[in-house]
């Protein structure tokens, strides 16, 4: 899979073939076959994004908690924040104070680093040095 991502929807495809020959006279890209061609527009999505991490008893996960993946796909982020919701309720199920304090902990794991950089206000004022 190759690809670009541009602000202007008309400007794809002189792109995408610049990237393509780049490929190819600096890194020998050899295509035989295309299978398959798709377009589809990527949405903008700055850091500093608040998360929400629930109401009360219900606990949020996915883009509805705020987790956007900057490159446009959201699958990983809902499983793996849905996860975390899942591991947290099984362990501290009768204390929401700890339920939240735990979700909020576990986005430090290493499945979730690579989403942190864009929600710098989602740990509450948890440290994320090192991360």
């Amino acid at each position: 899979m190759l690809g670009v991502s541009v602000k202007d929807n008309e400007k794809i495809g002189g792109y995408h073939q610049r990237f393509l020959d780049y490929m190819k006279e600096h890194h020998n890209l050899h295509i035989d076959k295309q299978t398959k061609a798709d377009k589809w527009l990527m949405p903008h999505i700055l850091p500093g994004c608040d998360i929400d991490y629930g109401v009360g008893r219900v606990l949020f996960a996915g883009e509805i908690a705020g987790f956007l993946n900057p490159m446009g796909e959201g699958i990983s982020a809902g499983m793996e924040s849905g996860y975390c919701v899942a591991q947290v309720v099984m362990h501290h199920f009768d204390n929401l104070e700890m339920i939240y304090s735990d979700y909020k902990e576990r986005l430090l794991s290493p499945l979730l680093r690579h989403i942190l950089p864009y929600f710098p206000h989602a740990l509450g004022g948890l440290p994320t040095d090192g991360i």
